[in-house]
């Protein structure tokens, strides 16, 4: 993973296959409700993009000295652990979110896509 280039270039694509932007509704689904919900939905991926997007550029920045990453695959998965585990906003235990959580189930997510980006697979 360390010898495998990653640059912002392909940052989007992983990003999307990582955390999928949700799918509007139409039709007859479009209700106000639904739109609602497809609205909110996302605006939290688009922060979470733009979260692990700004920790592969600068690091983390709350005072953890966490530099940017390397751009590497290896660079974009630390990226990912480093914004579950340290950048992300949550409501909750942030421990037991990052390792048993959903953010363990997002770091493992991108575990297995980083393996694909290696694999010449994407």
């Amino acid at each position: 993973m360390s010898n495998t280039p990653f640059n912002t270039e392909s940052l989007s694509g992983f990003l999307n296959k990582l955390v999928p932007l949700p799918v509007q509704p139409v039709g007859d689904r479009a209700t106000n409700f639904a739109l609602k919900q497809y609205e909110t939905r996302l605006a939290n991926v688009k922060l979470v993009h733009d979260g692990i997007e700004n920790v592969f550029r600068n690091g983390v920045t709350n005072g953890l000295a966490i530099g940017p990453a390397p751009e590497t695959v290896w660079g974009m998965l630390n990226a990912v652990t480093a914004f579950v585990d340290h950048a992300q906003e949550i409501k909750g235990d942030r421990y037991a979110y990052s390792m048993f959580g959903k953010g363990a189930a997002v770091k493992s997510s991108a575990y297995r896509l980083a393996m694909s980006y290696v694999g010449g697979l994407n």
